[in-house]
């Protein structure tokens, strides 16, 4: 599911001729929408299903280097170069084309603040693994309401289709020892 939004996305962008725009400012916003976004949303699910992983098995302190890299990746990624960097860059750039866009410049603010916030809280639970301090697994739950993950009893996704458990066994009606994570 996750490959084709992704595909579906790079298709968006492919067919839509934004690439074309002489306007540097619709390139950083469009590099950031259908380039950066997707990919920081994958890496942060990525991120929260082996971490949790390592929770459940009380594998985490055995992976603290891994857990260091990813946080790395992470800050750099989409602290450092999406919700600073490049929307900074894109609200500099609107003002050297067409002029100044009073939405753009109203809007994308608020919205990057709060993409830096989710970010920052992934970030602060990585950062407290690698401290050594404590960390549930409830913590890297999404918020009611975020579509979820099936999950089998070993613990593995169920869309990866692991010996024992697949999409098929794993149904949101679920048999025992499938849950949701």
């Amino acid at each position: 599911m996750v490959g084709s939004l992704r595909s579906m996305i790079n298709h968006a962008g492919d067919t839509s001729n934004l690439i074309l725009d002489d306007d540097l400012d619709s390139y950083y916003l469009m590099d950031i929408t259908l380039r950066k976004l997707p990919s920081i949303q994958q890496q942060q699910g990525d991120i929260a299903w082996q971490v949790g992983g390592w929770l459940r098995d009380g594998q985490v302190a055995a992976n603290k280097i891994q857990v260091a890299v990813m946080l790395v990746i992470l800050r750099q990624e989409a602290l450092d170069y999406v919700a600073q960097r490049d929307v900074q860059a894109t609200l500099n750039e609107d003002r050297n084309f067409n002029g100044l866009s009073p939405s753009l410049q109203t809007n994308l603010p608020p919205a990057a603040e709060k993409f830096r916030a989710a970010n920052a809280a992934l970030v602060s639970l990585l950062d407290r693994i690698v401290d050594g301090q404590p960390v549930a697994v409830a913590e890297l739950k999404p918020r009611p309401g975020t579509p979820t993950r099936k999950v089998c009893a070993s613990g593995k996704p169920a869309r990866m289709n692991w010996t024992g458990c697949s999409t098929r066994v794993c149904r949101p009606s679920g048999p025992a020892g499938c849950n949701t994570f």
